[in-house]
């Protein structure tokens, strides 16, 4: 129902919550400026077709306190030959990438995937 709804030019939402999502590797890469960029990837062991979740970014300070709290919806994290339309795959690895103004070097971070409802 929801590829026919693409191929009409409409969307429908994948149905949540979604689960059984895990981070199999993540890096934080400075890039000078005080900026920072995140990289991974990420699975679905649920065995069916999801919604690709939010990520979300804590960033703490030296002391471990959160800083900052950023989401990322699936279009600002997925390669562009990645459509959120299309569902998260179950047992295939997607990379993303996180670059963002407000993604600074922090001496911590913490990413979370975040089900859409």
């Amino acid at each position: 129902m929801i590829r026919a709804a693409n191929v009409l030019g409409t969307t429908i939402s994948w149905p949540g919550p979604n689960k059984e999502m895990r981070i199999i590797d993540s890096h934080v890469t400075p890039l000078g400026n005080q900026r920072a960029e995140i990289t991974g990837k990420m699975e679905n062991l649920a065995g069916h077709v999801q919604a690709y979740p939010v990520i979300q970014v804590t960033l703490s300070n030296v002391y471990g306190a959160p800083v900052a709290h950023l989401q990322f919806k699936p279009g600002e994290y997925l390669a562009a030959s990645e459509n959120p339309a299309s569902g998260f795959l179950p047992h295939k690895p997607v990379p993303f990438i996180i670059k963002s103004p407000q993604l600074i070097t922090a001496a911590g971070y913490q990413v979370t995937l975040l089900s859409q409802p």
